[in-house]
């Protein structure tokens, strides 16, 4: 689980973690296991599974925002990536669609009434993937189907896996607004919807996307939205997007704040020779010593490939392959 970072292993985080309620209803945080567990909560068995899979104990963006979304509240969850977001808002989802699905004795599914109930939106391929593998992950137990759908990927195969019926869709807005204007997909039965980063998704341009995906939505939803930033942008997609919703805070309400765990530098480079040389000299010779691994980003698909050749040829001269 790459997303959910290093408090996932502190077996009794302190409440000096800056957790605040900003607005809404204030509810006791459900910190340990048990806490989780009982009537109208989450099943013994979900939370035995979570501690089998090792996890100590909630994080704080979990142990706020759960006891709301678990109420049926909308939440606005402003933490930082690697708060462990993302169980935060699946596992009450799931909660949701199990219970609809019980008092209604259907699967809730594209199959019936319009769509899927659950909907993510995150604004990236790479993080709808993320989000994807722990949906599966954790969603199969409770016979949870989810469809991964995003742009880059030929629509055939992601229009044939929302036809088996998937009750959580994870998507691009880009991906869902081609599915939603060619009615490859419906939303009339989404009850539960989630914008992960939504800063980052406004930042790419995605809020044409959102306003016509929300069209779409039925109005008596519940909607989970999550940022790491909290700009007069995000506050005015939050407006519209949510109800009466309970506003969480996780650290810092700094507008540029990003996670203290990461260490960031900035090298500054004339051009793309000297950038090469920076990798070749620098980056490569790092990993190749530590034995750890690295994630490098650029821009088209041809970079990707020459830089991996750039990588794998260093690597074979130094070991005089």
């Amino acid at each position: 689980m790459a997303e959910d970072g290093p408090t996932w292993g502190d077996a009794a985080w302190k409440d000096d973690e800056n957790v605040r309620t900003i607005h809404g209803e204030k509810l006791e945080p459900w910190k340990t296991w048990d806490a989780c567990s009982g009537p109208w909560k989450f099943p013994n068995g979900l939370m035995q599974f979570l501690m089998d899979a090792g996890f100590k104990c909630p994080t704080p963006v979990q142990a706020y925002t759960w006891p709301v979304l678990m109420k049926g509240l909308d939440v606005i969850g402003v933490a930082k990536t690697g708060s462990g977001k993302t169980l935060g808002y699946l596992l009450p989802g799931y909660i949701k669609v199990k219970r609809a699905e019980h008092d209604a004795n259907i699967k809730l599914s594209c199959e019936h009434r319009n769509g899927p109930a659950m909907l993510v939106m995150a604004p990236t391929r790479e993080l709808c993937q993320q989000i994807f593998e722990e949906s599966d992950r954790f969603g199969k137990p409770a016979q949870i189907a989810s469809v991964c759908i995003y742009g880059g990927a030929p629509k055939n195969q992601q229009q044939r896996q929302l036809y088996t019926g998937p009750q959580c869709v994870v998507a691009t807005p880009g991906r869902m607004n081609d599915f939603l204007r060619d009615g490859s997909i419906k939303l009339g039965q989404c009850s539960y919807l989630v914008l992960d980063e939504a800063d980052r998704m406004l930042d790419m341009g995605f809020e044409p996307q959102i306003e016509e995906m929300r069209r779409h939505l039925p109005q008596d939803r519940q909607t989970a939205l999550y940022t790491a930033t909290w700009p007069k942008e995000v506050r005015s997609v939050a407006a519209r997007m949510t109800k009466d919703p309970t506003h969480i805070q996780v650290g810092s309400s700094d507008e540029t704040t990003a996670n203290s765990d990461i260490t960031q530098h900035i090298v500054k480079v004339r051009n793309e020779a000297d950038k090469m040389k920076f990798l070749e000299n620098t980056i490569f010779p790092a990993l190749q010593r530590t034995g750890g691994a690295g994630l490098i980003f650029v821009k088209t698909k041809k970079s990707a490939a020459g830089l991996h050749y750039t990588s794998m040829r260093q690597v074979l001269a130094e070991n005089k392959f």
